[in-house]
């Protein structure tokens, strides 16, 4: 079962060394961590660049605005995993097609991210 935590995308995440039992620092690997609860959010290599939740929303959102497309869109938000996966959809409602009568399509922008 997936754990979903909607909207709660923008907390603090940093590169930890990884340590053997011995407390040896094992090179060329990282653990990224959740800072405001301690969680891991993943085991990396050490050129792994880790991208905060929030960072990818904003740029996703500024390119909407840019873009000039629309500015009628509701924005979704799912953080699922505790934190390690983010999934977004922005729906334009003014963005509608009509293929057959009755049958409508709207423009949709999905996203996703993870740690």
């Amino acid at each position: 079962m997936l754990d979903f935590q909607s909207n709660n995308y923008n907390f603090p995440i940093e590169s930890q060394p990884v340590f053997t039992q011995d407390g040896e620092v094992i090179p060329d690997h990282q653990c990224i961590i959740r800072t405001d609860t301690g969680r891991s959010m993943g085991l990396h290599g050490s050129r792994y660049k880790a991208v905060p939740h929030d960072d990818v929303v904003n740029s996703i959102l500024d390119s909407v605005k840019a873009s000039n497309l629309s500015s009628d869109y509701d924005l979704n938000v799912d953080v699922i995993e505790g934190g390690r996966k983010l999934r977004g959809q922005i729906l334009f409602k003014d963005l509608v097609q009509e293929p057959a009568v009755g049958d409508y399509v709207q423009f949709r922008v999905g996203f996703y991210n993870s740690n």
